[in-house]
């Protein structure tokens, strides 16, 4: 049932990553079918890496051939990850959307001829930073509360 809703989120989508976990033998049934899912209701000329989680976990080198194997089937790249320490994550997201870049900015002098430059301008946009230390007041009953909590 849920699955139906993934494709709204992949609609004219320029990128995608497919997260595995490499604590886990992954399937190379279910790699095709998440490939073929986010390709066939993505952008036409989507762009898909796949990013190998806990990296940072001793694994079954097995896992990472099939990973790498399927990306070079695709010929998308393949990253290890780690979403614990960071490793790589900057990598693979820089990748992404250098990928991204290269596809649909053919004209990097003229934005304004990609699909990627917005249709509509926005005006009056007001930007709220929030961080760790931000402290909420609800004003109607005067109390001061933190928003996250303290460790």
């Amino acid at each position: 049932a849920y699955r139906a809703l993934n494709r709204t989120f992949y609609r004219e989508a320029k990128g995608g990553l497919i997260a595995v976990d490499m604590s886990v033998p992954p399937k190379r049934d279910s790699l095709e079918y998440w490939y073929k899912e986010f390709t066939a209701y993505a952008d036409p000329k989507c762009q898909v890496i796949i990013i190998g989680n806990k990296a940072d976990l001793e694994k079954d080198p097995e896992i990472i051939t099939v990973l790498e194997e399927f990306a070079q089937s695709k010929q998308i790249p393949f990253y290890e990850v780690s979403a614990l320490t960071g490793v790589n994550v900057d990598m693979a997201m820089h990748e992404l959307m250098s990928l991204i870049t290269q596809k649909y900015y053919k004209d990097p002098d003229n934005p304004s001829n990609s699909p990627l430059y917005p249709k509509r301008q926005i005006q009056n946009i007001e930007s709220v930073r929030l961080s760790y230390a931000t402290i909420m007041t609800d004003k109607s009953s005067g109390s001061t509360s933190s928003c996250c909590p303290k460790i």
